[in-house]
């Protein structure tokens, strides 16, 4: 009888899922835009003569939606590999939304704790991803109480991800720009207390100067940080709490 062959767990490189989720994306803005345009839709016809313009995004989703960690054996939770829904046909985005309801339940969760969770921002490729699965019958319930189904749970195997707290800050911290990660790091030494833009800049060794402000609003717009009120030293700001795990 011949000895079982040991399974290898491979992880992929937070780069390349970074990168995958980049192309998701676009993919997702590009086929609304052409599945939206009578031109295009006229063009796709002539392209596709046997498909409906309505299926162009399901026909080109096996391009794109197999993803990196299906095709290259990413570690799951529970030393599970492979991929994470099967043949459901549901996204990155969508997939990962997926798992931090799932991993939560029966936990309700805000869209702003899932973005933060998932590293997407709430564009309209986030909120699309949420109505995709709302009427999959994979999630429920409003923006500000997001749980999973039974069929959402039955289909996803939550994939792992950095736990609320340093880990998480540090993922995010990868993906920021110089300025971004110091200012982060500035507002995170100082929670769970607020810090006023002044003394942001004093310790992260930055003027107040566009570059400056662009990254606070930057920060602002990933709600990572979030402007608490106001002093003599200008607007303060606090860590937002999702991010260490604080959050309700």
């Amino acid at each position: 009888m011949k000895p079982k062959r040991k399974r290898q767990k491979v992880v992929v490189p937070p780069e390349l899922l970074r990168l995958a989720n980049a192309v998701d994306e676009f993919r997702d803005a590009l086929l609304a835009v052409l599945t939206g345009h009578p031109v295009a839709k006229g063009v796709l016809s002539v392209v596709l003569p046997r498909a409906e313009v309505s299926s162009v995004p399901a026909l080109l989703r096996p391009l794109t939606r197999d993803s990196a960690a299906a095709k290259m054996g990413q570690e799951f939770n529970g030393g599970a590999t492979g991929p994470p829904i099967g043949p459901t046909g549901l996204n990155r985005c969508e997939m990962a939304i997926l798992g931090v309801l799932v991993e939560r339940y029966p936990k309700t969760t805000t869209a702003r704790q899932v973005a933060i969770f998932t590293g997407y921002r709430q564009s309209g490729s986030f909120a699309g991803a949420l109505t995709a699965l709302r009427a999959g019958g994979y999630i429920q319930g409003s923006r500000s109480d997001l749980v999973a189904t039974d069929a959402g749970r039955d289909i996803c195997i939550p994939p792992r991800r950095p736990a609320p707290g340093p880990e998480l800050v540090e993922d995010w911290c990868s993906r920021l720009e110089s300025a971004e990660r110091t200012i982060l790091r500035v507002v995170v030494a100082a929670y769970p207390a607020a810090i006023a833009k002044r003394e942001i800049a004093a310790r992260a060794d930055y003027r107040e100067s566009g570059s400056f402000a662009g990254a606070l609003t930057k920060l602002k717009g990933l709600e990572l940080i979030r402007k608490v009120g106001s002093s003599d030293a200008g607007p303060v700001f606090s860590l937002s709490p999702e991010l260490m795990g604080d959050g309700s």
